[in-house]
């Protein structure tokens, strides 16, 4: 009987270890439970960077770690609290990390009650430090309702910034600026005409090489509400109808702008409207819902190459997704629809790879996160390379662990694949994107007892699934994550100890 259960346990032991040979673990390092870790970026071959938040000292620490190891090669602490106030929510921060030319550059938002100011700091690998500079602020007055300011790193490195104030008369005003952040230099600055429900408002704002502004111009109006269920319970949102898309230009070299009219209109839903840069031309990708002519509401996507200066249209194309993909899309959730057309989706992840065009776009809720749609399309040719469902069922309380995002999908590309990485219950460990059935899908909600699986899609459309790491002594954590390394890292922690793993990128692609 001894020998039995000393068997059993070297079985369990084996199954929870086997999928891991695969991956090579740090040696055990102290975890300190204020220093709560936000986000990995992984750029280059021989070190990534940890950013994390420490409740204490209400301040974020930035640390340089070697791959393999995880040895500390440099520690700062960004000092956000010389700038602080009550008001200062580092919590809910809005930032950006990028390294560009081995300098770490860390963009801000500080948010008082009346104004909003952005800030930029500057890190060599030694952790030496500009200091924060002050590129620019927003204040409340008058009949100002709202103010906000967005920022993206562009193609040629720079800080696209956008900031908007809307007036009680539902008008918008917008200022773009373009820094180059080694410089820490406005490249230009731009003022764009007012906003209001007659004109549309503006979105999804982007400048090429030749730093060019790009963004759509959306006109909507309510059309009004549905029942969804949210944060386990039944509750009314609204819903609109989408009249057109303008896609926007304002040449480096010129005031006055260029538009062009997407010809698609009367959209029951508009997902997402996003602009790929090329040298030459632009790409439009547009991800919404419309109803056909059986009156039902179907999901599709609308490419279009054009030039840059908008005198030519190269190619465009209506994809509606395939049948395969609406019938996994096809079940009852919480609403009195079971289409997929009437499924709100949030896009989750584009970028450029090649002559690839790579998105993703999430459903979620409150603490709840749900399946991914995937397309890949060639922008050459502008057909649809591929379509998939990524399969997720994730539900969490943020109260009940420090890690406030572990439904969160880690993407990255690798030379020949796009990769997801998230958590999932271990029932599904033989569900691939092909045969994903939502209400068969078994729901996680903790870290504890879950596989980290990475589903694999390459670039010529076959998919893999890969267990690359089961939760039991240690438990590896979601976070957000960007990087242009092959490899992936991710964070494990049990208590006071945590650990960091690495998957080599020759693993990802057996």
């Amino acid at each position: 009987m001894k020998q039995a259960a000393t068997y059993f346990l070297f079985l369990l032991f084996l199954n929870i270890n086997f999928y891991s040979q695969n991956v090579v673990l740090s040696r055990e390092l102290p975890s300190i439970k204020k220093n709560v870790p936000l986000q990995i970026l992984n750029c280059n071959k021989n070190y990534f960077y940890v950013l994390r938040y420490n409740k204490i000292s209400h301040d974020f620490i930035l640390e340089r770690r070697a791959k393999r190891t995880a040895e500390m090669l440099s520690f700062k602490a960004l000092r956000l609290d010389t700038i602080n106030s009550k008001y200062f929510d580092l919590e809910n921060l809005d930032y950006l990390i990028t390294e560009i030319d081995h300098k770490f550059y860390f963009l801000f938002v500080r948010e008082y009650n009346k104004s909003k100011e952005l800030f930029l700091n500057e890190i060599d690998t030694l952790g030496k430090s500009s200091g924060y500079i002050k590129i620019g602020q927003i204040e409340q007055e008058g009949k100002i309702i709202d103010f906000s300011i967005e920022f993206k790193i562009t193609d040629s490195n720079n800080l696209l910034i956008i900031a908007a104030i809307m007036y009680e008369n539902n008008s918008t005003k917008k200022i773009a600026l373009l820094f180059n952040p080694k410089t820490h230099n406005p490249i230009w600055i731009k003022k764009l005409p007012f906003e209001n429900t007659y004109t549309g408002y503006s979105a999804s704002f982007t400048c090429n090489n030749n730093n060019d502004l790009y963004f759509f111009q959306i006109k909507s109006h309510l059309n009004g509400y549905k029942r969804i269920f949210q944060d386990n319970r039944q509750t009314s949102a609204p819903y609109f109808f989408y009249d057109s898309l303008i896609l926007v230009g304002i040449l480096a070299d010129q005031k006055i702008p260029i538009k062009h009219v997407l010809p698609i209109s009367n959209l029951t839903a508009l997902h997402s409207a996003t602009i790929a840069v090329f040298d030459k031309k632009i790409s439009c990708f547009t991800h919404f819902s419309i109803n056909n002519s059986k009156n039902e509401s179907v999901q599709s996507f609308y490419t279009e190459n054009i030039s840059s200066d908008f005198s030519k249209i190269f190619n465009s194309k209506t994809h509606v997704f395939p049948k395969n993909i609406i019938n996994q899309l096809t079940f009852y959730d919480g609403t009195d629809f079971d289409q997929a057309g009437y499924k709100d989706y949030y896009i989750h992840f584009f970028q450029k790879h090649g002559n690839n065009i790579f998105y993703q776009a999430e459903r979620k809720e409150v603490n709840y996160v749900k399946e991914i749609i995937y397309a890949n399309i060639n922008e050459q040719t502008n057909e649809l390379a591929d379509t998939k469902v990524i399969p997720r069922k994730m539900s969490y309380f943020e109260h009940r662990t420090r890690f406030s995002k572990i439904g969160n999908s880690m993407v990255f590309l690798s030379d020949s694949s796009i990769i997801n990485i998230h958590l999932e219950n271990k029932k599904n460990i033989d569900v691939l994107c092909s045969t994903f059935q939502f209400s068969k899908f078994e729901k996680q909600n903790e870290l504890w007892n879950s596989n980290l699986v990475a589903y694999i899609q390459s670039y010529s459309g076959t998919e893999k699934k890969k267990l690359i790491y089961t939760n039991a002594q240690y438990d590896a954590v979601p976070m957000k994550y960007s990087g242009t390394q092959a490899d992936f890292v991710f964070y494990l922690v049990n208590g006071d100890k945590e650990k960091f793993g690495f998957v080599d990128s020759i693993f990802l692609k057996k």
